[in-house]
């Protein structure tokens, strides 16, 4: 799943140096790609979960690397940083990562599994480590991209985001902010995406599939988890 996250990260889009507005998002930098590719492909041959997490990171490392880039200037991303988010990308990034969490959870208890017991993530009291490791792999395919398509179309304004008095070093969205936000997620999870069988299905519904092709695995009926290829 881990792998998964990485692969949609290689593939995926992030802006160029946002100097002026640009209709789309451009490819993701040459000079990250191999990192993040070298990343995912060392996470399919890792000797124990202690190394898959290892890997992740420096795949992580390098796929916010690209994000700082682009937005340091701007937005004044240093970095992937939450608990609290220290910027306005954070912040939106931590707000979708909860909206999909939540519909991953939703899934993985519609299949009978126990969203507590994972296997990447660490197991701790209170913590849906099963759902999170699924949501890995949608991170990119549905936040991240909501994201950036909020920051290049410029939908999404600073006057959304507010600084608590009680919590000054944190970042968050306003209640427009989230409003947006939320209206925005819902569209991309109702967008219709291919199936590897050609079929035109909602994503909301892909994450569906997922858990229960996981549930297949865990139970035996399936040798190999397989990730999800838009």
């Amino acid at each position: 799943m881990p792998a998964d996250r990485r692969r949609h990260q290689r593939r995926g889009r992030v802006p160029r140096r946002d100097r002026r507005p640009r209709p789309a998002p451009a490819a993701l930098p040459r000079h990250a790609r191999p990192l993040i590719g070298a990343a995912a492909a060392a996470l399919n041959s890792a000797a124990d979960i202690d190394a898959v997490r290892g890997y992740e990171g420096a795949g992580a490392a390098a796929y916010f690397g690209v994000w700082r880039v682009t937005f340091q200037r701007s937005w004044g991303f240093q970095g992937r940083a939450f608990y609290p988010p220290p910027d306005p990308i954070n912040a939106m990034l931590s707000f979708g990562y909860t909206l999909l969490l939540h519909d991953v959870l939703t899934a993985v208890q519609f299949t009978g599994l126990d969203p507590y017991l994972g296997t990447f993530h660490v197991i701790e009291a209170g913590r849906p480590s099963l759902a999170l490791d699924l949501m890995e792999e949608f991170r990119p395919l549905v936040v991240d991209r909501l994201v950036i398509e909020l920051l290049r179309t410029g939908a999404i304004r600073r006057e959304q985001f507010e600084r608590p008095a009680q919590r000054p070093e944190a970042v968050y969205l306003d209640a427009a902010g989230r409003a947006l936000l939320v209206e925005r997620y819902e569209a991309h999870m109702q967008a219709p995406v291919r199936l590897p069988t050609g079929e035109q299905t909602p994503m909301r519904r892909v994450v569906l599939l997922q858990a229960q092709a996981a549930a297949r695995v865990v139970r035996g009926e399936q040798a190999q988890y397989v990730g999800y290829t838009p």
